[in-house]
């Protein structure tokens, strides 16, 4: 199953260079400063990448269309996406309320809630889904 959200990565990495009109990831990368620390649901992959003055959680399909997902205020970083099992939802880390906090929305990026206080001084990353217990009957 891993082999199979890798291969739909890098699909999908593919997709974004064409989509972008670059040659190759570093230049995408170079030319858009985008930060492919996202995660694919099979799907979609979830990134971020500097908009203005903000880094924006993004998504970009195997079929090339990109998505932005935040519209953040100037200064504002949206980090570490991943999606749930299910692919329905993206959790991911914000300084949207002035300090690092976890934040959860729909896989199209609406509907966010805070899962996390933001407190100043402290850090909140790596968000991780915890995966459901297997449910046995006799």
């Amino acid at each position: 199953m891993k082999w199979i959200r890798y291969l739909a990565a890098v699909s999908c990495l593919s997709a974004l260079v064409l989509a972008s009109g670059c040659q190759s990831p570093s230049a995408l990368l170079a030319q858009r400063s985008h930060y492919l620390l996202g995660y694919t649901d099979s799907r979609w992959v979830y990134y971020t990448s500097k908009v203005g003055q903000a880094v924006e959680l993004m998504r970009a399909s195997l079929e090339g269309e990109v998505q932005q997902l935040t519209r953040s205020k100037p200064g504002v970083l949206n980090y570490q996406p991943k999606t749930s099992p299910d692919g329905k939802l993206v959790v991911f880390g914000s300084t949207r309320d002035g300090a690092r906090a976890l934040y959860v929305a729909n896989a199209d990026g609406r509907a966010v809630r805070a899962i996390t206080l933001p407190v100043k001084g402290r850090s909140q990353m790596h968000p991780h889904w915890r995966p459901q217990p297997h449910t046995h009957y006799s």
